[in-house]
């Protein structure tokens, strides 16, 4: 057994995670949708160590399931929310190419996509 090599049960149980009550997503926690609540607790204590890291949220099943500011960042913090849109804009184009692609019946098979 090697001691020392993570973060303490102190520590550990410190974190807090619990995401606020809102009107856009149903709440709920780890445990209900399928996830091990000693993994999403080890995500926002090493998530806190992150100088660039604002703010964390982990969505499963349409459910917020955890949510966490670091940093100085809060709920009302707003100017990062470009770089989100353009991240979701852009996989969303991605796979909907990737898509329209796999149904044009004169594609190639050693063509790429």
């Amino acid at each position: 057994m090697l001691v020392g090599c993570g973060p303490s049960t102190e520590d550990l149980e410190a974190v807090e995670y619990t995401p606020l009550a809102g009107d856009d997503l149903k709440v709920s926690t780890p445990a209900e949708q399928g996830l091990d609540p000693m993994l999403v607790t080890e995500l926002y204590y090493n998530a806190d160590k992150l100088e660039t890291l604002y703010s964390l949220m982990v969505i499963k099943n349409g459910h917020l399931i955890a949510e966490g500011y670091f940093n100085e960042g809060s709920v009302e913090q707003k100017d990062r929310l470009q770089s989100v849109t353009k991240s979701y804009g852009s996989t969303n184009w991605r796979i909907s190419t990737l898509w329209a692609s796999s149904l044009n019946p004169y594609r190639r098979s050693d063509e790429r996509i």
